[in-house]
């Protein structure tokens, strides 16, 4: 379990920081090479545009957890570790890692050169990555005295979803809490770069006013 924590703590690092970092440099370097207005009157369109950025370097960044995945065959030899904890993991390593990538595709589109674009994202990703990781922690240990868990840290949910009853809790705490931590800043910043590729007659703010709209609807379906 100590080498289950290590392993996925060192991945869950390296993604932040790479996936942002990587998304920082994809729209911002095509404005620098005067490529971007090519695609803009292409018939792809900005949402296209952004997609595909973020599905390319998503896919990119992915190879870092998968790639290394036969190498916690080691820890399943030691026990105490199952096949389903590994592909919870590795399922929210690869969201959390899709939220920096957007993260650093937003802050591309609104950047004029990939100097500002990356020192913008990798020192607020660093910070993020830290709090984050010391708030599951808090999480995790308090969660997984509730519930006796075997798992501690901020990878006590690997265990949670096998070990905690099917209740109204499991739902709240295990399916629809991620769902909207996850979902909401992803849309953010799927809105953000989208918006920062609009043509200057267009409304600009319209993505932004219908993710208010659907973070609205969706934080009073979390608090029903």
């Amino acid at each position: 379990r100590v080498l289950f924590q290590i392993f996925y703590g060192g991945t869950f690092v390296v993604m932040s920081l790479v996936g942002p970092t990587f998304g920082a440099t994809s729209i911002v370097h095509e404005r620098e090479t005067r490529t971007l207005d090519a695609l803009a009157l292409s018939f792809l369109g900005p949402r296209r545009i952004v997609t595909g950025k973020l599905v390319a370097v998503f896919a990119a960044m992915a190879f870092i957890p998968l790639v290394s995945v036969p190498m916690l065959g080691v820890v399943l030899l030691f026990g105490g570790v199952t096949i389903g904890h590994l592909l919870v993991t590795t399922f929210y390593v690869l969201l959390l890692g899709a939220v920096g990538v957007a993260f650093g595709v937003a802050v591309s589109a609104r950047s004029a050169t990939t100097r500002r674009a990356v020192a913008a994202t990798v020192p607020l990703a660093l910070l993020v990555t830290l709090v984050l990781g010391s708030f599951l922690g808090a999480i995790g240990h308090d969660y997984s005295r509730h519930h006796a868990l075997s798992f501690e840290g901020p990878f006590f949910f690997a265990d949670a979803y096998f070990a905690v009853p099917f209740d109204r809790e499991y739902l709240f705490s295990l399916v629809c809490l991620p769902a909207y931590v996850i979902g909401v800043p992803l849309w953010l910043f799927y809105a953000v770069a989208y918006g920062g590729l609009m043509e200057p007659t267009e409304d600009s703010a319209l993505p932004l006013k219908r993710w208010t709209v659907g973070m609205c609807v969706a934080t009073l379906a979390i608090c029903a």
